[in-house]
């Protein structure tokens, strides 16, 4: 069987085609199960897990009021009961089954009040709770004014931006295919972070399953998986999947395995993505130990430490969650704030393999990201000025707005693009990439210069000058093909 690396590099497939499909269905479903449970009835609070909590008795308590409208509920409320479902028969009763939804209490409807049973500093109460509309402000409270979720949503769309880049340069490379999963994975889970779920979504069936596999069952289903498949082919496939890439399928079936041996547990998922987190450190110790090339030792330096970082910010709460250890006080702190600069520094350091040495010809896709993100720019620029000016100008002549303001700034538009361009192209050459420019200019009066030129020596030298100026080898030797004729035979021209 012939080696994917092989294989030419821009063909898409249509297993690319299907993993590009995967990578872009799975944010539009996350984005569109976001719009759906921002339509849902809330109590507009953020509850935290508490540091008691365990798989057999989960607790919670409230954290942020995020709407800000008056509520019974304060910060630090441990919550008991909503209206006559108690959180220990809502556990309980989604022991065993894939998504639990209960049926919502009493008045869970915009306008109502639902009576919340909460423990405040030992003492038991029952508050009325107001339900209401999520609004654009707790909206943005969420997202923007928490440092963590922000720095989440910007990570993931840098690592899918590049995902995507990267695959289109190459969809037949499988590093590149089991990035771009990656990145559309924490794409998916960014997004569906974006509003809290809990309790919001638990008492609707279709928001309830959208959250319970976007946000926690694709964890062992998809993320921990993707990622180990990663590590296997990272910078370069091992020998034996390059023989056999069939094989990078099978941690994909993991999950359900053990579902079909233990059941749909919560223990399954924690074990099975603490697991593939070990095995993918190991299978990077592995290549870091038989890449012997200089640049692939760099870029497993880099992603190494990334990862590794990550794993033991996230080794505290896989040790807390299995009752091994107590978390609490600083160091709850600190195993909170961990996890949430895991990922972003993992993202770095795979960023800096890819960009510092130049994988997957990065240069490339740096250029064009360069040259139409400044033509994007300063097209912009030029149509909102020309809009604007020429709406004052009609507006000054005939005290109205014109739409052909509009249309003269769109075909104004389309004549610059080609010279802008063009002009733009030429000056990121000139700035970054002097050589290739330079080269691309000699190339380009030599071709000139064969076209008019008549003398065959002086078309010889010509050609060994300009390849000695673009590619700079040590030694530049011309042969001539022999003509039929012996006596016609040009001599072998060489230039050191």
């Amino acid at each position: 069987m012939t080696a994917i690396s092989n294989q030419p590099k821009t063909n898409f497939t249509l297993s690319a085609r299907l993993i590009l499909a995967l990578a872009l269905f799975l944010p539009l479903v996350s984005l569109f199960q976001h719009a759906y449970r921002y339509t849902l009835p809330t109590d507009g609070w953020y509850f935290g897990v508490t540091e008691e909590s365990t798989f057999e008795n989960p607790t919670v308590s409230a954290i942020t009021n995020l709407i800000g409208a008056p509520s019974g509920l304060e910060p630090g409320d441990y919550l008991l009961a909503i209206g006559e479902l108690s959180m220990a028969s809502l556990n309980s009763s989604g022991q065993g089954s894939f998504v639990y939804t209960p049926p919502p209490p009493e008045n869970w409807q915009v306008g109502s009040s639902v009576l919340y049973t909460v423990e405040r500093q030992l003492e038991r109460l029952e508050v009325d709770v107001p339900i209401l509309n999520w609004t654009p402000a707790a909206f943005l409270r969420w997202n923007l004014l928490d440092p963590n979720h922000l720095l989440a949503i910007v990570t993931a769309l840098a690592l899918f931006g590049l995902a995507l880049f990267v695959f289109f340069k190459r969809p037949l490379d499988w590093a590149a295919r089991a990035l771009l999963v990656f990145g559309a994975l924490e794409m998916t889970f960014a997004f569906s972070g974006m509003l809290p779920d809990f309790p919001s979504t638990t008492f609707d069936p279709l928001a309830n399953t959208f959250v319970s596999f976007l946000s926690y069952w694709f964890w062992g289903i998809l993320y921990t998986p993707t990622l180990f498949v990663f590590s296997l082919v990272f910078p370069r496939p091992k020998r034996i999947l390059q023989r056999h890439p069939l094989l990078l399928l099978l941690p994909y079936t993991a999950f359900w395995v053990l579902v079909f041996i233990f059941g749909v547990r919560a223990e399954v998922g924690w074990m099975l993505s603490m697991a593939f987190f070990l095995l993918s450190a190991l299978s990077l110790i592995h290549s870091a130990f038989t890449f012997r090339d200089t640049v692939s030792r760099a870029q497993l330096r880099w992603v190494f430490g990334g990862f590794l970082f990550a794993v033991l910010s996230f080794l505290p709460v896989y040790l807390a969650v299995f009752g091994l250890i107590t978390i609490d006080g600083l160091f709850a702190d600190l195993v909170s704030l961990l996890p949430a600069l895991a990922f972003p520094l993992f993202t770095a350091s795979l960023m800096i393999a890819v960009l510092r040495y130049r994988l997957w010809d990065i240069d490339v896709i740096i250029r064009k990201t360069l040259l139409y993100g400044l033509v994007t720019g300063l097209l912009a620029l030029v149509y909102f000025g020309l809009v604007t000016l020429l709406q004052s100008l009609f507006s000054s002549v005939t005290n109205q707005q014109s739409t052909i303001a509009i249309v003269l700034s769109t075909l104004a538009i389309a004549a610059l693009f080609n010279p802008l361009r063009r002009r733009v192209q030429d000056f990121i050459d000139r700035r970054f990439y002097r050589k290739k420019y330079d080269a691309e200019k000699t190339l380009a009066a030599f071709a000139k210069t064969a076209r008019e030129a008549t003398d065959l020596e002086a078309l010889s030298a010509e050609m060994l000058r300009v390849v000695q100026e673009t590619m700079q080898p040590e030694r530049v030797s011309l042969w001539l093909k022999p003509t039929t004729d012996q006596s016609q035979v040009q001599p072998t021209q060489d230039r050191r």
